[in-house]
């Protein structure tokens, strides 16, 4: 009680993350991840809440504690943009993103499977066949990985690798985003019949 008379805006701020976070701390999962960096940016207002009147109420007995706390202000600003900077390069697209996360986690399927999935709708089918061939030793029974696995060997004129990896799938590919249902199940059987898609993104046509 005497913290909430005293210091409110901590109060106030913690309470603000601790419930913000309350729908992501995975009573309930949601989706594939356990964590993301997303799950913290409501509950991070919070915090600055708690930090910005907190300053505030610290310089209070300081002299001149306004230019203190706008030099204070500005440094911050200053550091945090030049983080941001560093850090737009990694997110300019898909493969920029997926690189990086390859990079720092080499021991993760799934970021070489996203990245070989982005190569190949570039039509880089070589250097996807690299990642897809990684994340398959990491997680062979990967359907997703598999089809990759097929659509990559017969970009690169391999029918009989390309049938072996579509059939280890176990089921068609879903459809693309857009595509319908029974366009993901021709290319699922032409990769299955070794036969080459009709461009260079790896889909086939009806």
């Amino acid at each position: 009680m005497r913290l909430a008379r005293t210091a409110p805006s901590f109060i106030v701020g913690w309470l603000w993350f601790l419930g913000a976070l309350v729908p992501v701390i995975g009573l309930v999962q949601v989706g594939g991840q356990a964590r993301a960096d997303r799950y913290t940016y409501l509950p991070s207002i919070g915090l600055a809440i708690a930090a910005v009147w907190g300053a505030r109420r610290l310089a209070r007995p300081l002299r001149r504690r306004g230019a203190l706390l706008a030099g204070a202000a500005a440094s911050l600003t200053l550091a945090l943009a030049a983080a941001t900077a560093s850090q737009v390069p990694r997110w300019k697209d898909n493969i920029a993103l997926f690189t990086r996360a390859a990079e720092r986690s080499p021991q993760s399927w799934v970021a070489h499977a996203n990245l070989g999935k982005y190569l190949l709708d570039r039509g880089q089918a070589l250097p996807a066949l690299e990642h897809l061939l990684l994340a398959e030793r990491l997680n062979p029974d990967a359907a997703q990985i598999l089809l990759g696995l097929g659509t990559a060997s017969m970009l690169l004129g391999r029918p009989a690798e390309a049938g072996r990896a579509v059939l280890a799938g176990g089921a068609p590919a879903a459809p693309e985003r857009g595509e319908p249902a029974a366009t993901s199940d021709v290319r699922w059987r032409q990769a299955a019949a070794g036969v080459r898609p009709s461009n260079s993104t790896g889909r086939c046509c009806v």
